[in-house]
């Protein structure tokens, strides 16, 4: 892992956790190509991702780093990736991980 944060990966997404999108509580961050060895973990409510303070994706840039939108599952699973970014591999890949339908579940 070099000394450049993660964030801003196209393999970088969160997924809202919670008994429904009603009852939203959290979101878990996760790598869809378990790069980081520090997620999945709960995203900190004073996550700075723009000068990226938080420790578990701070210095953990991997070599399969590629900008891209940061997709956002929801709890229901009624988006999936393909409704946020048009990157088939970052769709392919958070799909396997995530184990969502690229349009969502619902």
């Amino acid at each position: 892992m070099s000394g450049k944060s993660c964030v801003g990966c196209k393999f970088l997404y969160t997924v809202g956790t919670g008994y429904s999108n009603w009852t939203h509580l959290d979101d878990e961050v996760n790598c869809a190509k378990d790069r980081n060895q520090n997620l999945p973990a709960d995203e900190p409510d004073d996550w700075d991702e723009a000068n990226d303070n938080w420790p578990m994706t701070k210095n953990a840039r991997c070599e399969l780093y590629s900008p891209g939108v940061k997709v956002a599952l929801d709890v229901d699973g009624v988006d999936g990736p393909a409704d946020q970014t048009c990157d088939e591999e970052a769709i392919t890949a958070i799909c396997a991980h995530s184990g969502r339908e690229p349009h969502g579940d619902a």
